[in-house]
């Protein structure tokens, strides 16, 4: 079995779509499975007054 870790950067809105064509194109090597989705939220500069 091989993992493979992904980074992609674009808006996550896109998540479902961009998860299945990344699937869809690694299944011509084998079984593809997607085990989990994370999206990183950036950090936004906090002022206290």
């Amino acid at each position: 079995m091989l993992n493979i870790h992904l980074r992609v950067k674009g808006p996550a809105e896109d998540i479902q779509g961009l998860k299945e064509a990344v699937a869809m194109a690694l299944e011509p090597l084998g079984e593809v499975r997607v085990v989990s989705v994370t999206v990183e939220v950036p950090e936004q500069i906090q002022f206290e007054l």
